[in-house]
């Protein structure tokens, strides 16, 4: 079985209908404190947008729930000793557990799972555990375990992305809805770039926004960067055109030079020298040229 590097954990399905469209591909939907029509309405729309947006969807702990709505993963932390494993596997749900401590990864190994969680891999305030944080030496002891069993694959929870592949974790959870702000601060900058089904991850990429303002703010570049903002994505600019505009007319457009949109994304690039720039800006022309003049 094969995880996606990006593990995402939400409290509910509006964060996955945020995100879904964005590129995650693999989602646990954690609810603890829920009646079962609500949780159930939550899994029904978790599951409808994961189908949507070809993301595998988890189902955290309630895994009557998850098999009577036709889920087909479920993670259990704390209710492994009361789940009913014959019944989750005959039912064909994939398995995921929690680990923190050696006993736990004996009794997680025994029941056989798809994969193995450890965590918290540093301090976290998800909510107070009794053990400490695991730390990246661990990952690898985890992971050296784990390997015996060629099934099995390691997830680990922490928001230090790249240090926890080079410790050999599979997959990294990240806590979206509790650490959101510390992830804009912290790792929401990590870009996943996808090249024919790898993930090779970047340390505080910008995304180049390339596009004419709108003066009345109702499209354009301002709308780009709001939307990207929101996400907490960086965002640099280069402006191809100024425009004189309301919501329902187009009075004046400004084409920017090649000479300056090369230098604009050169800059936002953080690139320097003069061929590269007069290299972006034969692209530019070249756009520009098969636009019929608006890039």
């Amino acid at each position: 079985m094969k995880l996606d590097p990006f593990y995402l954990i939400v409290d509910s399905a509006a964060w996955i209908e945020r995100l879904a469209p964005l590129g995650v591909r693999l989602v646990q939907l954690r609810i603890k404190t829920m009646d079962e029509a609500g949780l159930r309405a939550e899994i029904r729309k978790a599951k409808a947008l994961c189908a949507e947006h070809q993301c595998q969807l988890i189902v955290n702990d309630h895994w009557r729930l998850a098999i009577e709505e036709g889920c087909t993963f479920v993670h259990l932390g704390q209710y492994l000793q009361t789940a009913d494993r014959a019944r989750i596997r005959a039912a064909g749900v994939r398995l995921g557990l929690s680990t923190h401590d050696h006993v736990e990864l004996e009794t997680a190994m025994f029941a056989e799972p798809d994969y193995i969680a450890l965590g918290p891999i540093y301090p976290t305030i998800l909510k107070t555990m009794k053990w400490a944080p695991q730390g990246l030496e661990r990952i690898g002891e985890w992971k050296r375990r784990v390997a015996r069993s060629h099934w099995l694959r390691l997830v680990a929870l922490t928001l230090r992305l790249d240090a926890v592949f080079e410790a050999g974790a599979d997959s990294a959870a990240v806590v979206g809805h509790r650490h959101h702000g510390e992830c804009r601060s912290r790792s929401a900058h990590t870009r996943m770039d996808r090249k024919d089904g790898a993930m090779a991850l970047r340390r505080e990429p910008h995304v180049l926004v390339v596009g004419g303002s709108d003066s009345s703010g109702g499209a354009g570049t301002a709308r780009d960067i709001e939307t990207l903002s929101s996400i907490g994505v960086c965002t640099c600019l280069a402006v191809t055109a100024l425009t004189v505009q309301t919501h329902d007319a187009v009075m004046e457009i400004h084409h920017s030079q090649s000479r300056l949109m090369a230098n604009q994304m050169s800059g936002a690039a953080g690139q320097r020298g003069d061929g590269h720039q007069d290299r972006q800006a034969g692209d530019c022309r070249n756009h520009r040229s098969r636009c019929g003049g608006a890039v």
